[in-house]
């Protein structure tokens, strides 16, 4: 699975490097029967936790050239300073957050 992010976050997945594609934060899996997800964010502290997963892919279509949204709201994230993002084992990217003032 591919994920891409927005900016220099340097986001890589198990089959190669991210991509920006337009400040959208989406996820490639190339056989369409499959769809990109995001597992609930799991919170400790400061830091959230996000993990990309595959699901059987349940809406009847394919997402525009097998690029999945996997955005996520977390929330009551007021705490929240640093989200980390996990393949298995791997961190892949952390990224993080600046709080308007």
């Amino acid at each position: 699975m591919l994920l891409q992010g927005r900016g220099d976050e340097g986001l890589e997945g198990e089959a190669g490097p991210g991509r920006q594609r337009g400040g959208e934060r989406k996820a490639y899996r190339e056989d369409a029967r499959y769809k990109a997800t995001l597992a609930p964010a799991t919170i400790s502290g400061t830091i959230a936790e996000v993990t990309p997963s595959i699901t059987q892919n349940d809406t009847g279509f394919a997402a525009p050239e097998n690029w999945w949204d996997v955005s996520e709201t977390i929330p009551n994230s007021q705490a929240i300073d640093t989200v980390t993002v996990k393949c298995g084992d791997a961190t892949v990217a952390t990224i993080k957050l600046q709080r308007q003032k």
